[in-house]
């Protein structure tokens, strides 16, 4: 990777350290694609983060998307040796091959937006899942990248010019932050104008 790149992702991650307190221990989601585009060239995908981020990364996968990967075959055998030394997160349900493993994963995404600290959510979801700053993504599915936009503070890892690279902030992180700072300011306004009426009855 450049310097430019390099620097360019250093910053961004900066940013997310800063927005969305990212952990300095950062768990990262590695889908099938990825791990066979980084198995073939040949990357060390926790040096490549941690020299980018200038954190420490480890490596998830799901039971979802290793059995999808067996169950593909041969064509897949290197990258399931890939896959199969990363952390596990065990799904509580069997793998579907009708709804398939990007399935699984969005499911956890969508956890990750911030409905884990919804009623509704599973104890044993919440175990799986953990807080959404020590969590990230790096996938090749269009799907999941997309999903990836959407989930505020989640940084997204993708590959390009056989490189692995940093997302910039989605539209959702970025409403987020947006609406934070008009939060902040609105309450700003309001202890403004309570110190002016309180000089007023004063004088």
């Amino acid at each position: 990777m450049s310097s430019k790149r390099i620097k360019k992702a250093s910053k961004l991650g900066a940013n997310y350290s800063r927005d969305f307190n990212l952990s300095s221990n950062l768990r990262v989601l590695v889908d099938i694609g990825f791990a066979k585009k980084t198995s073939i060239l040949k990357l060390d995908v926790i040096e490549k983060i941690n020299s980018m981020l200038n954190i420490n990364c480890e490596l998830y996968t799901t039971s979802c998307l290793l059995k999808e990967c067996e169950l593909i075959g041969h064509i897949l055998q290197k990258t399931h040796d890939v896959m199969n030394t990363f952390n596990l997160i065990k799904c509580n349900h069997k793998y579907n091959p009708k709804i398939g493993a990007v399935k699984c994963v969005s499911r956890y995404l969508q956890l990750w937006s911030g409905a884990a600290t919804a009623d509704n959510v599973k104890t044993e979801d919440r175990h799986h899942l953990g807080e959404i700053r020590f969590w990230s993504l790096a996938t090749t599915d269009k799907e999941l990248i997309t999903i990836g936009k959407n989930t505020v503070g989640l940084p997204l890892f993708f590959l390009s010019y056989s490189c692995i690279q940093l997302l910039s902030y989605g539209k959702a992180s970025e409403n987020y932050l947006k609406k934070k700072q008009l939060d902040i300011l609105n309450n700003v306004v309001s202890i403004w104008l309570y110190l002016l009426d309180l000089s007023c009855i004063q004088y």
